[in-house]
C-alpha cells in the first residue's frame, strides 16, 4: 500500500487561536486576509511512494510514482501573544490502496473491471502564514486528529466548512471517501458497501499515522497518534459508531466518537457499546426526516457514559453541518468544547459545551458525565 499526495490552499485563510488559548476569531480572520493577500504562498511537498494496480479482463496496470522530499522551517507558537501568528487551513490529498483487499465493479461494458480498494482522504491542517515562512503547524505537544466519514452519496468536501471550523479551533481533520460512497465511485455508489468503511478508516488511520512519524512525510509531527476522535454524518455517523463502539469494528486508538446524524445498524455483526467507555457526543436535528431522532435517542440511550447528546431544535438532516447558520455555530462549538474536553482534558470546556449547548429555540443538551 502506498499513498500519492497534491496539495491545496483554502483561500482566504483562517485565524487559528493556538492550542489552550483560543483567540477572536473574526479578528484573526481580519489580520490573515490582509497579510496572506501580500505575501507568496510556497507550497510544501509531501514524499509518500504512489502504487495504483487495476485489472480489467487479461491486463493488470501498475504505476509506481515516487514524490521527492521537501524540508520545511519549524516555529513555535508564542501561545500568549495575540496576532503574533497568522493561520490558514492547508491540506493534503492522499489516494490510499488497501492492500489485500479486492474490489469488483461495472466497468459500463457489460463487464467488470478490479483492484484493491482505494480511499481519498484529504488532511486539513493549520499552517502559519507570516512574512518570513509558511510551515505547517507543528510543535512538541501535537494537535488532536479528527477522523471525518461523510454521509451517503457525499464527498467530505461537502462538508468543508465545518472542516475549516475545526482546524480554526486548533484540530488537524482527516476526511475520508469510502471506495463505493461518491458519485465518482467506480460503478456509481452503492450503499450496502458501508459494511466495509469501518474497516477503511482503521486502514486510513493505520497510514496517517505512519505518515505522521515519517520525517520524510509532508504530515511529520502535526497530530498525536494518541488523540484520535471519529466523526461521522448520516452514514458516515453510523460508520464511527460501529468504529468505535461495536464489538465487530472497534479500532482501539479511538479516543472519542461524535456522531452527526447516525444510527445503530444491525448490518455490522457485533455488539454496540460492550464494554467500550469512551466519550461520545451525539447531534441531532429534530426535524430530520432522513436520520429521524429516535434513532440517535437510541444510541444515547444505550451508551456508556460518558455522554453527550445534543438536540437540533428545528433542524434538518444535513444543512447544520454544511451551512453556516445558527445551528452550525452551535454545532462547531460544542464539537470543539467536546473535544478539548476530552482529550486535551479541559475540565472547563466540559462546563463551557453545556452552556453552548443550551441556546433558546436552537439547541439544548443532554448530559451524563
Amino acid at each position: 500500500m502506498a499513498s500519492q499526495s497534491s496539495r491545496e490552499r483554502i483561500s482566504p485563510p483562517r485565524g487559528l487561536p493556538p492550542r489552550r488559548h483560543r483567540l477572536i476569531r473574526s479578528a484573526l480572520i481580519f489580520f490573515a486576509i490582509v497579510i496572506v493577500g501580500i505575501i507568496a504562498i510556497v507550497s510544501l511537498s509531501p514524499s509518500p511512494t504512489v502504487t495504483t494496480t487495476i485489472s480489467g479482463g487479461s491486463s493488470t496496470t501498475t504505476v509506481t510514482t515516487a514524490v521527492p522530499a521537501t524540508t520545511s522551517t519549524t516555529l513555535a507558537l508564542p501561545g500568549t501573544v495575540q496576532g503574533a501568528n497568522l493561520y490558514g487551513v492547508q491540506n493534503d490529498t492522499m489516494s490510499i490502496s488497501e492492500a489485500n483487499t479486492n474490489l469488483c465493479v461495472p466497468n459500463g461494458q457489460g463487464g467488470t473491471i478490479c483492484g484493491p480498494r482505494t480511499i481519498t482522504v484529504g488532511v486539513y491542517y493549520p499552517y502559519i502564514a507570516n512574512a518570513a515562512n509558511q510551515t505547517p503547524y507543528r510543535v512538541s505537544d501535537r494537535l488532536p486528529l479528527v477522523l471525518f466519514a461523510p454521509g451517503y452519496k457525499e464527498p467530505y468536501t461537502t462538508y468543508l466548512p465545518l472542516i475549516n471550523s475545526l482546524v480554526s479551533d486548533g484540530f488537524v481533520v482527516a476526511g475520508i471517501n469510502f471506495p463505493l460512497n461518491t458519485p465518482s465511485s467506480p460503478g456509481g455508489p452503492n450503499e450496502a458497501d458501508i459494511v466495509n468503511q469501518p474497516g477503511d478508516m482503521t486502514y486510513a488511520l493505520t497510514q496517517l499515522i505512519n505518515d505522521e512519524q515519517s520525517p520524510t512525510s509532508a504530515l511529520y509531527g502535526l497530530f498525536d497518534p494518541s488523540k484520535v476522535v471519529a466523526s461521522g454524518q448520516s452514514d458516515g455517523g453510523d460508520t464511527v459508531l460501529a468504529l468505535a463502539d461495536n464489538s465487530c469494528c472497534r479500532d482501539k486508538r479511538i479516543a472519542a466518537v461524535i456522531v452527526f446524524s447516525g444510527a445503530e445498524l444491525g448490518t455490522y455483526n457485533g455488539t454496540y457499546f460492550a464494554g467500550t467507555t469512551i466519550p461520545i457526543l451525539i447531534i441531532q436535528g429534530t426535524n430530520d426526516t432522513i436520520n429521524i431522532p429516535s434513532d440517535s435517542d437510541q444510541i444515547y440511550s444505550g451508551a456508556n457514559t460518558p455522554k453527550y447528546y445534543l438536540h437540533l431544535v428545528g433542524a434538518d438532516h444535513l444543512t447544520p453541518y454544511t451551512s453556516n447558520d445558527q445551528y452550525f455555530q452551535v454545532v462547531n462549538s460544542v464539537s470543539a468544547d467536546f473535544i478539548d474536553g476530552y482529550l486535551l482534558g479541559q475540565s472547563s470546556a466540559i462546563a463551557k459545551m453545556l452552556t453552548d449547548g443550551n441556546v433558546s429555540g436552537v439547541a439544548s443538551i443532554d448530559h451524563n458525565p
